[in-house]
């Protein structure tokens, strides 16, 4: 299941949340939220936020082709 908010109407920030696990604004991956030992970070993210990933518990984690 994924989930798309669409902010035409504000020119500040995006926000996408896939499965709930991740919150994204304008590309940069802000938060992990996953539980699981290996995250795929999905395609379109360019870049990672330092503390994104702070106290989680993954082990294995897949970049995209789009991370600068």
């Amino acid at each position: 299941m994924s989930i798309f908010i669409e902010l035409d109407e504000l020119e500040s920030e995006y926000l996408t949340l896939v499965n709930g696990d991740f919150n994204i604004e304008n590309g940069v991956l802000k938060k992990c939220y996953s539980t699981d030992e290996k995250v795929v970070i999905p395609d379109g993210v360019i870049s990672i936020a330092d503390d994104a990933f702070e106290d989680s518990h993954i082990r294995e984690i897949v970049f995209p082709s789009t991370i600068k």
